[in-house]
């Protein structure tokens, strides 16, 4: 059993397949503001700090990350795009909430697809750089 988390600003993080571009990580508002604000930001794995923060960043509410431990929020996105990488079975994840507070995050509840993997064509990843 884990103690029940505490209430903090409540974020979306996962991941969703492209059939060309392989796997996407994602973010936006979580908790019941998934409903309200649907927009989500995304970005192909791998993904660095730099995109990380890029995708907080590009949040449609950036206000939502005031008072919030940004950096702990963007490496659990981080973390997210690398178990995308290093497990290509995953084809959906969804954590939400992640909640965050000034000091770290934690993820409250997560949902994982597992799919075999199927041959991508690494001609359109390349793309990407």
């Amino acid at each position: 059993m884990q103690p029940m988390a505490t209430a903090g600003r409540e974020f979306l993080v996962g991941v969703v397949g492209d059939a060309a571009f392989g796997p996407l990580v994602v973010f936006g508002l979580g908790g019941t503001d998934t409903d309200v604000i649907d927009k989500r930001v995304s970005c192909l794995v791998p993904v660095t700090d730099i995109d990380s923060h890029d995708l907080l960043r590009g949040l449609p509410a950036p206000q939502a990350l005031a008072g919030v431990d940004v950096d702990a929020v963007a490496a659990a996105v981080m973390r997210v795009g690398r178990l995308a990488e290093l497990v290509p079975e995953v084809a959906e994840m969804d954590i939400n909430p992640l909640i965050a507070y000034e000091t770290g995050c934690v993820a409250a509840d997560a949902r994982i697809l597992l799919r075999p993997v199927e041959q991508r064509d690494a001609t359109l990843r390349a793309l990407r750089v």
